[in-house]
């Protein structure tokens, strides 16, 4: 029975939706709109998405491309020399945000471009179970206004160059055999861990062409997308979960064991820990930026999916003559998921999100001071692998 009941209370529901939204559009007044904080708030996000260089005015161009995403069609100029002939009553070729407001609250205009219409109606106002008034459902004001931020310009280029530069020094170190002057410049190795810039430029270093390659391409397929709404920021994130990972490699992985008892000194190359860092840096984005999203399940589930993949690939494959550094895939990972919330846009900051910034800001400073002092601390590895023998160094990627 009680099912019964829930089943036909969610039927009502939808049955009220679709007569409202058989209704004809109601029309706001401004003064309406600007005396109603959460109608207000609502409109000045739907301005914002139209304002692409947030300058408080909206131009021809801007609101030309606006129309069109959201339309899916193009709009001929014709039409947009008759909107602002009609609204810009200043004649200063571009719109504020009352002359704005008067715009899309036109019935004309409303006509005409329906699905902005409707998803004014479908998202702003909504029925209420017993209720006689509307209620404005905050929670879904702004979704897709993160797919509205992506863009391509010169900012999404970080990614591209970090990757041209491991390709060159590649090349360039492998023609220079035997001496590969190059990788021992910027190799990073434990006992030289006081040379600084080695926790950065191991990154442009690989082991081979698999490995160089399998790095470049997920590192641009994953990380131009995530430059187009976050820009710099991206490639910063990818240079400390770098750190992070080094770091976590030179305090808890800078031996390797082998059957025979003998511990050799696992030097560090390849980029792989800036590359779980941007894989989590997009899981970050999605926590900052749920209700901005119009999918963020799907973006969490793809790159959650990939992360345990990888997770489980590890232990399976993991060896004691393995030279792989899986601890430095998860230094970065974990660097990448706390400073991506940091440091990559939020685009409306909500209260419980503050909370969730500085707790990743403490959980990292703390990460990263516990970790730094242990690497300044422990012995240098030159002196310990005494105890275990003189044997070769052995790449990690």
């Amino acid at each position: 029975m009680g099912v019964f009941r829930a089943w036909l209370n969610s039927w009502g529901d939808q049955e009220q939706e679709k007569n409202i939204m058989e209704q004809p559009i109601e029309i706001f007044r401004n003064s309406k709109i600007l005396s109603d904080e959460e109608l207000k708030e609502y409109y000045q996000s739907v301005f914002n998405c139209c304002d692409a260089n947030k300058d408080g005015l909206v131009s021809i161009f801007e609101l030309k491309t606006f129309l069109e995403t959201q339309e899916h069609i193009d709009i001929p100029d014709n039409v947009l020399e008759c909107l602002y002939n009609k609204f810009d009553t200043n004649k200063d070729r571009q719109l504020d945000f009352e002359e704005f407001l008067e715009m899309i609250n036109d019935r004309t205009f409303k006509e005409t471009f329906r699905n902005i219409a409707n998803r004014v109606l479908r998202f702003i106002i909504v029925p209420q179970m017993n209720r006689k008034t509307l209620k404005l459902r905050r929670t879904v004001t702004v979704t897709g206004s993160y797919e509205s931020e992506v863009k391509c310009n010169k900012n999404i280029v970080g990614m591209l160059i970090i990757s041209i530069i491991q390709v060159i020094l590649y090349y360039t170190n492998a023609a220079l055999c035997p001496t590969y002057p190059i990788e021992a410049a910027l190799v990073f190795t434990p006992f030289k861990r006081r040379e600084i810039y080695r926790y950065v430029t191991y990154i442009f270093l690989h082991s081979d062409q698999m490995h160089l390659y399998g790095n470049v391409i997920i590192q641009i397929i994953i990380g131009i997308p995530l430059e187009m709404v976050h820009s710099w920021r991206v490639l910063v994130v990818y240079i400390v979960g770098a750190i992070g990972g080094c770091l976590t490699h030179s305090v808890l992985d800078r031996f390797t064991p082998h059957d025979n008892g003998l511990k050799t000194i696992a030097e560090l190359k390849g980029g792989s820990g800036g590359v779980f860092a941007i894989f989590t840096a997009h899981i970050a984005s999605v926590i900052m930026n749920w209700r901005e999203m119009t999918h963020p399940a799907v973006h969490l589930l793809i790159f959650g999916v990939v992360i345990a993949i990888e997770v489980v690939y590890s232990l399976f494959k993991l060896s004691p003559d393995d030279t792989i550094s899986y601890l430095t895939h998860a230094g970065g990972a974990v660097v990448g998921l706390l400073f991506g919330v940091n440091i990559l846009r939020n685009l409306r900051v909500k209260k419980i999100e503050k909370i969730i910034w500085f707790g990743c800001l403490i959980t990292l400073s703390a990460l990263f001071a516990v970790f730094i002092t242990l690497d300044a601390v422990m012995d240098d590895p030159e002196m310990e692998i005494k105890t275990y023998g003189d044997v070769e160094p052995i790449q990690c990627s």
